[in-house]
């Protein structure tokens, strides 16, 4: 009975051990495993006669100087096995841009006497270039073979205000050796040329300069967009603040506007600090000016110095001002002044002009009422005369009489005479106009008719006639009688509140009356994130969408053993067990399908984790993207949520995600493509136990999306199992060795 414990101790240990090595295929591969996997930018031609797959794609380049373009067309096949030696290709052009193509080169993976085979067929709008390869043509390895077609573009169509787009088009079908009959997949792609000169371009400045950091400008064609030309813009000078020296870095010692100084000073812009041994003095900061005595003088805010002021007063000699006469000029003699600035005030003394020294006037004749009259003076001390006229007297009017009153529509006369010379002189006097009274209303305005108002003259009782504009109707605030919706106009009215008079106008579609039916659920919320649902206007069929927002999880109590901490969601069944280690606590969070393992400063942070089957319609979206990295079928996609106290945390080194896979991949190798923001990538290294999938985090970096790529069915793998089961069994039989041989010796001992 010893014996059968011994040989079931021994087989328990080696099963525990090697017991689960080798039941799983693990799904990741080297690069050369995984070869057939990636093919990014390739289109699939064919697959050659040992079903390995062979890809063909086109790069279409294009060159151009001021005279002349071209556009080269490159056709390349991946493969390095394929024996292609029978099949067609057919490169076909629209547009009247591109003339008629050379080809200049051809793969070696074709026979070069492919070449008399190949035929070029021009049309109107472009041209098609069939290319047939015998099934007799060498065969040959070369993997960098290639077909190249030169085309030249007409320059003459290259007319800005528009932009030719001809369309290039390749398609083509290879056949087995010795199976003609076999026809393989064909494939067919297109590309849109822009034929653009490039003759309008400007630079744009796609990064500012800072202190800190460079900025960028490129040189943009404005007709297409394309750049021709990027240039580095030099990082700006900094703007130091010389003013607040600071101890950093070492002594300090603030600058004067005189003496320079040394210490840490601070850029204005981003705050950089730089010790400067040497900072330049800062210069006088000058006030206002103001004026002493005429001379005008400044003073610094900063230090206090003063000086006289770099501008000065104008003095225009033309608007000095004479102050007082310090010796009067004569016939023979300058006499001199004082003048004065009237600005500033400076007195100088300037010389008069000569000046006679005249008596007093004498009249030559004497002035009447119609004529001037005549005077003189002479000069004391050289007998100088000076006339001068005098002004006629002009007449002495009288009072002025009324020879006949005048009345409301008829003028007057009036009359008055010169007491010197007896001169009358007559005037007419203006109509005195009607003296109008009040006005008087003798009809009163409507809505709709003019009213009457009247007025009569006090002297002469004149009467006068005016009307009364209408009132207009006074309107009351627009009714709606029938309301707008979406797709129909309504109708409202307004009323007279004095006649009643009612008018009626078209309101106008409102775009956003909608009618619309029950909310629908597009997209559930789950505990953290939120769901989409969207509604339909019963009338025009418009559909508004709106976010469902999350609830967060429900945790019901918290259940510990020993040093880790569950809490589960009562709604999703998310789980989140803490665990206390040395230095901190770890996280293990648990959504349905899969687990988060999170270590480190985050783990001590309110966190999230979900990863939820993708949506058909997002999947579908993805699939096709996805599909041409690998050559398995696109199966499952999974969205991935991840959140630290609300905010969305990338997955980092130090995590490990379990992913669980559905039943249906449980026998199948799986690959898996990784989306972050919009670029795909293939996951490399991973570890696979069953339908668990335990993914390091540090691959995860940035992921939003991860898909699943079924492969190949898994083969029974029985060597492993065999070696393990005679590893078993030799262990067995020496550990009941030792066991019989131990009881052997007991059994001697007595």
């Amino acid at each position: 009975m010893k014996k059968f414990f011994a040989f079931l101790l021994a087989f328990s240990v080696c099963f525990l051990a090697l017991g689960t090595y080798g039941f799983e295929s693990p799904a990741n591969c080297t690069d050369e495993d995984c070869k057939e996997h990636s093919h990014s930018g390739m289109t699939l031609l064919a697959a050659d006669e040992d079903g390995e797959a062979v890809y063909l794609y086109a790069d279409v380049e294009s060159d151009y100087n001021e005279s002349v373009q071209t556009m080269t067309v490159r056709i390349t096949i991946d493969s390095d096995v394929a024996k292609i030696r029978g099949g067609q290709i057919q490169i076909k052009t629209e547009g009247y841009a591109l003339k008629e193509p050379s080809i200049s080169s051809f793969s070696q993976l074709f026979d070069e006497s492919a070449k008399d085979y190949a035929t070029i067929t021009s049309k109107v709008n472009g041209t098609t270039v069939l290319i047939s390869i015998p099934n007799s043509a060498t065969d040959s390895r070369d993997a960098d073979g290639y077909i190249v077609l030169t085309y030249p573009v007409d320059i003459t169509y290259l007319d800005m205000s528009w932009e030719r787009t001809p369309n290039l088009s390749i398609t083509g079908a290879a056949y087995r050796q010795n199976a003609s009959s076999f026809s393989f997949d064909s494939f067919s792609t297109s590309h849109t040329l822009y034929i653009c000169n490039h003759g309008s371009t400007e630079w744009r400045v796609r990064d500012e300069a800072t202190c800190t950091e460079p900025g960028s400008r490129e040189l943009v064609c404005t007709v297409c967009g394309y750049v021709l030309k990027e240039e580095m813009i030099f990082p700006t000078d900094h703007d130091w603040d010389y003013t607040h020296v600071t101890n950093y870095g070492g002594p300090a010692k603030q600058p004067t506007c005189t003496e320079s100084g040394y210490g840490g000073v601070k850029c204005k812009v981003c705050g950089t600090i730089s010790y400067m041994s040497d900072i330049p003095a800062l210069g006088h900061s000058w006030g206002d000016r103001y004026s002493i005595g005429g001379v005008y003088y400044q003073e610094c805010t900063r230090c206090g110095e003063v000086q006289k002021a770099d501008n000065q007063c104008p003095h225009d000699p033309d608007l000095y001002e004479q102050v007082m006469v310090i010796e009067a000029s004569t016939c023979e003699t300058h006499g001199s002044a004082l003048f004065e600035c009237p600005t500033c005030h400076e007195r100088e003394v300037r010389e008069l002009p000569y000046a006679h020294v005249f008596g007093n006037w004498s009249i030559v004749k004497a002035p009447t009422c119609t004529e001037t009259g005549l005077k003189k003076h002479t000069c004391s001390v050289c007998g100088a005369t000076e006339t001068e006229v005098i002004e006629a007297n002009g007449h002495d009017f009288g009072e002025w009489t009324v020879t006949k009153e005048p009345t409301c529509v008829s003028t007057g006369t009036r009359r008055r005479i010169c007491s010197v010379c007896g001169e009358t002189e007559t005037q007419t006097i203006e109509v005195s106009g009607h003296s109008w009274g009040v006005w008087r209303t003798i009809r009163e305005a409507t809505c709709t008719t003019e009213g009457i108002q009247v007025q009569e003259c006090t002297v002469c009782g004149e009467t006068n006639t005016r009307a009364l504009s209408k009132t207009g109707h006074t309107f009351g605030v627009w009714t709606m009688t029938t309301h707008p919706t979406c797709t129909a106009t309504g109708t409202e009215t307004h009323s007279c509140t004095v006649c009643g008079y009612s008018e009626t106008r078209t309101a106008a579609i409102d775009p956003d009356a909608h009618v619309f039916g029950d909310w629908e659920v597009v997209s559930a919320k789950t505990c953290i994130s939120d769901g989409v649902k969207e509604r339909t206007c019963t009338l025009c069929g418009h559909v508004e969408k709106a976010e469902d927002p999350c609830s967060g999880h429900t945790f019901g109590e918290p259940v510990v053993d020993g040093k880790v901490t569950t809490k589960t969601c009562s709604v999703c069944g998310y789980s989140e067990a803490t665990k206390t280690v040395s230095g901190g606590v770890e996280k293990t969070l648990t959504d349905v399908n899969g687990s988060l393992l999170v270590t480190g400063t985050l783990a001590g942070t309110k966190l999230d984790f979900g990863i939820g089957i993708m949506p058909i319609d997002r999947f579908e979206g993805y699939r096709d993207s996805i599909q041409q990295y690998f050559s398995g079928t696109v199966a499952m996609g999974y969205d991935l949520t991840f959140l630290s106290d609300g905010t969305d945390v990338a997955f980092a080194d130090g995590m490990e995600l379990t992913l669980k896979l559905d039943p249906s991949l449980e026998d199948y190798d799986v690959d898996f493509a990784i989306v972050s923001g919009g670029s795909i990538s293939t996951l490399g290294d991973y570890s696979r136990k069953g339908r668990d999938i335990t993914i390091d985090g540090a691959d995860l970096a940035g992921a939003d999306m991860i898909f699943v790529v079924r492969g190949e069915e898994n083969s029974p793998n029985i060597v492993v199992p065999i070696i393990i089961a005679v590893c078993t069994l030799a262990i067995a039989g020496v550990a009941v060795y030792f066991i019989m041989s131990k009881n052997k010796n007991k059994g001697n001992s007595f």
